[in-house]
């Protein structure tokens, strides 16, 4: 399950580009957040030798940060940890 938190300039400016190419509004999300998905597994570095699942929250700055990184559901703190460190190399 996907979850992600963005900043309504984020949206805006989603909404402005799909609005402004005639692109639907959903799939330009869709494709922001999958390229956001996608460069967070790119620097995912776990060594453990268990798979793992871990929901996590985060906020997309307008300048592209990402802040309050939230671990909802734990997938154990070292596999926590492989993926709030991906997550602070692609902000």
């Amino acid at each position: 399950m996907k979850k992600f938190f963005c900043l309504l300039f984020t949206l805006l400016f989603a909404v402005g580009t799909a609005l402004a190419t005639g692109q639907d509004i959903d799939a330009a999300m869709n494709e922001y957040c999958d390229n956001i998905q996608t460069s967070i597994r790119n620097n995912l570095y776990y060594r453990g030798h268990e798979s793992a699942e871990v929901l996590v929250s985060f906020e997309v700055n307008p300048d592209g940060t990402i802040t309050n990184i939230n671990i909802d559901k734990s997938g154990g703190e070292a596999f926590d940890k492989a993926v709030t460190d991906a997550i602070q190399k692609v902000s």
